[in-house]
């Protein structure tokens, strides 16, 4: 287990987490270790429970997001859910934006789920 958390294929966070379907799969096919594993199912609407390699701060913003699925959540709305207290500039919480567009998007550049809509804030498609 801690090889393939070195290679980044797993986390322990409380449980271990499993990033991808094909090690999914894999871990499926494995026989029963002394540690239990349990494999959490994907989301019925097709997103991942976990997205591998998010950061602590990343994740939270992404978890606001997915929570908000298909609406505008305005910049303010996220800092304040995520923050609460210092809360971060817009540049910054552009950039966590950029970096979590790095994980879930085919083309970062030309995004299709993480939408910005400028001067109002985010949306995050279900499709």
């Amino acid at each position: 287990m801690i090889d393939l958390e070195r290679r980044d294929l797993i986390e322990y966070e409380q449980v271990w987490r499993v990033f991808s379907e094909a090690m999914r799969r894999f871990v499926l096919k494995q026989e029963p270790a002394s540690a239990s594993i349990t494999i959490l199912p994907q989301d019925p609407s097709g997103w991942q429970r976990e997205m591998p390699g998010l950061t602590h701060q990343e994740k939270k913003v992404y978890d606001y997001l997915k929570a908000h699925r298909g609406e505008l959540c305005p910049r303010e709305d996220i800092k304040w859910a995520v923050w609460q207290s210092n809360e971060p500039t817009n540049s910054a919480l552009q950039k966590i934006i950029e970096r979590i567009r790095e994980k879930i998007e085919p083309d970062p550049d030309n995004p299709r789920y993480l939408i910005a809509v400028r001067g109002k804030g985010y949306i995050l498609r279900e499709d």
